[in-house]
């Protein structure tokens, strides 16, 4: 088995814990475009092994699967890879052909889900509440049912917008500052690991306002507005309301990145 794309991110036990926002609630698309939520409850002989929400068990062909997403990537995976045998890892999400992975050291990896030979899954725990971002003290809520509680310390703007309407976006966007659009739903569990990564982002450098829209699910007005076909997805706009970049998935180097271009226009 060969590693590729390895991204030295170290990621500590607690956000591994919070990141399991829907137990029973992973997510395949498949490359007709039809959804099937559930839990997958294995891979073996490149074939996913699916128990859908009502009840009834799939095996579904790696072939046809374009993506996965992990409700749960807080519950140990038994990897057999054909190089390196059996490993324990966490699996954050399926996408082109590959794992994102989270290793007993840490470290996120993504494997070709061609040179796995199975995974298995222990016994999920049971799912927690959503842990709440910090909200700052000039936060602003555009969604109904947001409860922010205001803290003392950056004058960064976080503004919540709930997907269920379409949305102006340069409504959103903050002129004379960098604004980050993150796109994200609750049952996503790599938007959990990233989502705080942001909010502390904006925290930190008081030229960042951040706008978190929650797209529901895959169907929801916004995401079909913005054709959202994976998440995190984040945009990183300068402080002329011009887009720098756009990131999908868990790429905080990235962002930071497109952030520092942000910062030199």
């Amino acid at each position: 088995m060969r590693f590729i794309t390895k991204t030295w991110i170290y990621v500590t036990m607690a956000l591994l814990a919070t990141s399991c926002v829907c137990p029973g609630a992973d997510m395949l698309l498949l490359n007709s475009g039809e959804k099937i939520p559930g839990t997958v409850t294995g891979y073996s002989d490149m074939t996913f092994h699916i128990q859908t929400v009502a009840g009834a068990k799939l095996d579904e062909p790696l072939i046809t699967v374009r993506s996965v997403e992990f409700a749960d990537s807080a519950t140990a995976v038994s990897l057999d890879a054909r190089s390196t045998g059996k490993v324990q890892a966490r699996i954050l999400q399926y996408d082109n052909s590959k794992f994102a992975i989270v290793t007993k050291d840490g470290e996120i990896e993504k494997i070709s889900a061609a040179s796995v030979v199975s995974m298995q899954w222990g016994e999920r725990p049971p799912t927690p509440e959503r842990v709440p971002p910090v909200h700052r003290a000039s936060a602003t809520i555009d969604a109904a049912d947001a409860e922010p509680q205001a803290v003392g310390g950056s004058a960064s703007k976080i503004d919540f917008v709930k997907g269920d309407r379409e949305i102006s976006l340069e409504a959103h966007i903050v002129p004379g500052k960098i604004t980050i659009v993150d796109f994200y739903a609750d049952w996503c569990g790599p938007c959990r690991m990233l989502g705080p990564q942001l909010e502390d982002m904006a925290a930190k450098n008081p030229r960042i306002a951040l706008v978190k829209i929650n797209i529901i699910d895959w169907s929801s007005p916004v995401a079909k507005q913005f054709n959202i076909t994976g998440i995190p997805r984040v945009q990183v706009y300068d402080p002329s309301d011009r887009l720098v970049g756009t990131s999908v998935g868990v790429r905080p180097a990235e962002i930071a990145g497109f952030v520092k271009q942000a910062q030199s226009r």
